[in-house]
């Protein structure tokens, strides 16, 4: 009797653990089991709560950093289709102003061939074989470019952007 009730103290906070690791497999990361049972399976409960916790966090923060992918895509996906649809149904007719429509066309798609390329360093830096660049960024040129791209989203509104920079602005270094 007093085997099955050892055997029990530990099958029981065991089971806890596998029932749990196999809904956190199908999905539900918010899963905890009782620290209980002898000592080594009250460690490994608890140890098991500490994982359960940290899969929770890196699944949020991979979720929120989708989110900001998809968003971040968005807007030179606008700007390109925006502007290809003016040259296409002619209301760029004048050579500059096709010109112009044309170059933001080309920019927006480097930026999106930069963003892919920032989302294939990401993936090595998580994998440790690259390291982040540090770059001079002209943070008046990023400003104004950014102006000019959600311009074309602003104008869709009715709405109207300016940019009002200071004459000395810091300099920095980063991933623009």
């Amino acid at each position: 009797a007093l085997a099955v009730l050892m055997a029990d103290s530990i099958a029981r906070p065991l089971r806890a653990i596998s029932r749990a690791a196999r809904r956190i497999a199908d999905g539900d990361y918010g899963q905890r089991v009782p620290v209980q049972g002898p000592g080594e399976v009250a460690d490994l409960a608890l140890a098991f709560n500490q994982m359960a916790a940290r899969v929770a966090i890196s699944q949020q923060t991979q979720r929120d950093f989708l989110a900001n992918v998809s968003h971040d895509l968005r807007t030179p996906l606008t700007s390109i289709q925006g502007f290809s649809q003016a040259i296409a149904e002619g209301v760029t007719s004048d050579p500059a102003s096709a010109a112009h429509a044309a170059q933001i066309i080309h920019d927006e798609a480097g930026r999106l061939n930069r963003m892919v390329e920032s989302l294939l360093e990401l993936a090595r830096i998580e994998a440790r074989e690259g390291a982040a660049r540090r770059d001079p960024i002209d943070l008046d040129g990023l400003l104004r470019g950014v102006i000019e791209r959600l311009g074309v989203r602003a104008r869709e509104r009715g709405l109207a952007l300016q940019l009002d920079l200071a004459r000395d602005l810091p300099r920095l270094s980063g991933d623009g």
